[in-house]
């Protein structure tokens, strides 16, 4: 077998591999399987958006709307308060350590019918979750 022979033989392998490769790896990538995948996973710098919502008193059928993707050392909150009332909510989060510390990292107050961002530093705790109340 000379030289020219073995390269073409050796390129072929590679281009079939490559793209019996490719299909699995274009499937598992759509953002419903990498959502799955995320979800899925026990590994805690997977870091999945939140998007919690409250009724509003008035009118009927409106929400306080928050987003938020939690960070290593801030997490930005977008809100938008459909409600006639002044809303609040209170950032909670946890140190990591074991036994766990639970605490509020922080109280946002959002005027009636408000649309904005704010931003939480929080070094050495990560946001878990937020919990809506009366007032800060």
């Amino acid at each position: 077998m000379n030289y020219r022979r073995l390269g073409l033989v050796a390129m072929t392998s590679i281009a079939v591999g490559a793209a019996t490769l490719v299909p699995a790896v274009q499937a598992s990538a759509t953002p419903a399987a990498l959502h799955a995948t995320a979800k899925a996973s026990a590994d805690p710098t997977v870091r999945i958006q939140q998007r919690p919502s409250s009724k509003c008193k008035s009118p009927k059928g409106k929400k306080i709307r928050v987003s938020y993707q939690p960070g290593w050392l801030s997490t930005t909150f977008y809100f938008n308060n459909h409600c006639k009332q002044r809303r609040a909510f209170k950032v909670m989060g946890t140190n990591g350590q074991k036994p766990p510390k639970f605490g509020t990292l922080a109280c946002i107050a959002v005027n009636a019918k408000t649309k904005g961002d704010k931003k939480v530093r929080h070094p050495g705790f990560s946001v878990t979750h937020i919990k809506f109340i009366k007032k800060c």
